[in-house]
C-alpha cells in the first residue's frame, strides 16, 4: 500500500529550510505507525504561501495544494493524507478523487468519539483557532466537544520549539501543552486532541500518550495512517468506497480537466 502524506508548506522559503531535520524525524515516526507493507511518503508543496493561519493565507495556499494532490492518483498512490490539522480542502479533494483522502483533523475527531464522550483540541497558535473551531462545526461535532473546543498554548510554538522538542519535549512543549490541556479537562474534556500533525508525533515518540494517567492524548497523524489503511482495505476486500450521490459526486473527468487547465493558464 502506497500512501501520500501531503504537507501544506514548501521548503523553498529560507526560514523553512532550517526545519529540514524534522522531515527525517516525521518519516521515521510514520514508518513506526504504518503496518508492514504500507509505505507513507512525505511530500511538500512545490509552491506555497507557507502561511495558513489566516483565512486568506489558507485560501491561496489551498489552490497550490489541491493541484498537487490531484496528481497523486496518476502517480500510483492508494490514498492521500492531508498532513495539517485543519484538513485543507478535504471535501473538494474527496469530490474529484477516486482514491481515499483523509484529513488528520477529521481522523483524530472520529477516533476521539470512540475514546470518550467530550473532546477538546489543543493547538499551537491562537491564530489558527478560528479555522479549527469552524472545522468542529463543519463535521457536526459540537455536541461531543466542550465549550470553546479549540484552545491554543501560550506563547505560540515555533519551528525552533519543534526542532528542540524532538529530543527535549519537556523543556517547553509538554509543560505549555499540559497547562492548556488541563484547562480543557476542567471544562469537561475526557479526550485531548493534539491539534498539530507535527506535535502529535513529538509527544508519542517520547511515550507521552496520556495526561495524568487518565486522559488520552490523540496523535492525529497516527489516526490518519490507520484510518486510511482501513479505508483502502475496505475497498479492496468488500468494495466499500465513498458515496457519489451527494456532496462527493464528481463533476466529471472532462470538466475537472478543463478546470485544471484554466487554473494553469491563470498562473502563467
Amino acid at each position: 500500500m502506497r500512501i501520500l502524506w501531503q504537507n501544506n508548506t514548501s521548503e523553498n522559503i529560507p526560514g523553512f529550510r532550517a526545519f529540514s531535520p524534522f522531515w527525517g524525524f516525521l518519516q521515521q515516526e510514520l514508518d513506526k505507525v504504518a503496518r508492514p507493507g504500507t509505505q507513507v511518503e512525505v511530500r511538500h508543496l512545490g509552491h506555497s504561501t507557507n502561511y495558513v493561519r489566516s483565512r486568506y493565507g489558507d485560501f491561496v495556499n489551498n489552490s497550490c495544494l489541491v493541484e498537487q494532490v490531484l496528481d497523486a492518483e496518476e502517480q500510483g498512490y492508494d490514498g492521500v493524507i492531508l498532513g495539517c490539522f485543519p484538513d485543507p480542502q478535504l471535501y473538494a479533494l474527496r469530490e474529484v478523487m477516486n482514491i481515499p483522502v483523509v484529513g488528520i483533523g477529521e481522523a483524530a475527531m472520529l477516533t476521539a468519539l470512540a475514546l470518550g464522550y467530550r473532546f477538546a483540541v489543543v493547538t499551537v497558535d491562537d491564530a489558527i483557532v478560528p479555522n479549527m473551531d469552524m472545522q468542529v462545526r463543519l463535521y457536526g461535532l459540537e455536541d461531543r466537544a466542550i465549550y470553546r473546543p479549540v484552545r491554543a498554548v501560550r506563547p505560540p510554538f515555533t519551528r525552533e520549539h519543534y526542532l528542540k522538542g524532538m529530543t527535549d519535549p519537556h523543556g517547553v512543549l509538554v509543560p505549555a501543552f499540559f497547562e492548556t490541556a488541563r484547562e480543557c479537562v476542567r471544562d469537561g474534556a475526557e479526550v485531548i486532541l493534539i491539534g498539530c500533525g507535527y506535535m502529535g508525533f513529538i509527544l508519542t515518540s517520547n511515550s507521552i500518550t496520556r495526561m495524568d494517567g487518565e486522559v488520552p492524548l490523540v496523535n492525529p497523524g497516527a489516526c490518519a495512517v490507520k484510518l486510511i489503511e482501513g479505508l483502502v482495505d475496505l475497498e479492496s476486500s468488500v468494495g466499500l468506497r465513498k458515496s457519489t450521490a451527494g456532496y462527493f459526486k464528481p463533476p466529471g473527468e472532462g470538466l475537472v480537466k478543463a478546470i485544471r487547465a484554466a487554473a494553469r493558464e491563470d498562473r502563467s
